[in-house]
This record gives structure tokens, sequence and C-alpha cells, in this order.
């Protein structure tokens, strides 16, 4: 009887748990990005402009060009260094907030908002450390 009940439990069609050691590259996070610094946006800042201006906890304002147009992740200088963000739009940042500027030939760039999730900044977050 017990065969009959193991034969009507309904198991979950989930694959077995598999790493992936083999196929990966191990390397150092500058051999897939650079860290840019935003800039000042009142060259650019404009109520009526086409793109977002972000700061360290989000948009600011609108601005009339752009200082980068491919995914990336913005982390903040100081306070909001442990929040990082992503972004799939152009976009201007200002000079508190960091872009990075991710070789999508090596890493997808998602990938390295979910690493940036991963790192405590804030134990970075020390003058020069930053």
């Amino acid at each position: 009887m017990s065969n009959d009940l193991d034969k009507n439990k309904k198991v979950p069609n989930v694959p077995n748990l598999r790493f992936y050691e083999d196929i990966w590259n191990k390397c150092f996070i500058g051999d897939f990005l650079k860290i840019k610094s935003g800039r000042d946006q009142k060259p650019v800042a404009n109520a009526n402009g086409s793109y977002n201006v972000y700061g360290t906890g989000g948009v600011i304002g609108k601005a009339t060009s752009y200082i980068y147009d491919s995914p990336t992740v913005c982390i903040g200088r100081k306070g909001t260094i442990d929040c990082p963000f992503y972004l799939e739009e152009k976009f201007w940042c200002v000079d508190t907030l960091f872009y990075s500027q991710i070789n999508n030939d090596k890493v997808v760039p998602k990938f390295v908002y979910y690493l940036f999730e991963t790192i405590d900044w804030k134990k970075k977050d020390q003058s020069t450390g930053v």
C-alpha cells in the first residue's frame, strides 16, 4: 500500500542543483568594468530635458544631454554607498554618484548589479577607501 501512496505524491519538476565552476572564468572586477564619476548637472539641467539626472537618492531632475547610454550600476560616494542601483537608460549623474562602464562582451550588466549587492560597501566607506 505504501507504494501506491508514493505513486500518487506530486513531486515538483525541479532540476538537480548544479554548479558551473568548470565553465566560469575567474577574474577581478576591474577586468570587466571601470568606475566613472558623475559631473555637475548645471550645464545640462533643464526641466524639459529628455534625460533623467540621478543623485545618490535617485532622480533629482532632467537634462538636455546624457553622460552615459549603456546598462550600468550606480553607487553613491558616502552615505548611500551600500545602496547600488541598476540603470538601462541614457542618463546624467551628479558628481556624488559613481556609475560603472561595463564591458558587455565579458559580463552581463545585471550580474554586476547582483554582485555589487553582495559587497559590504560600508566596510569600504573610509575617505580614500571609497
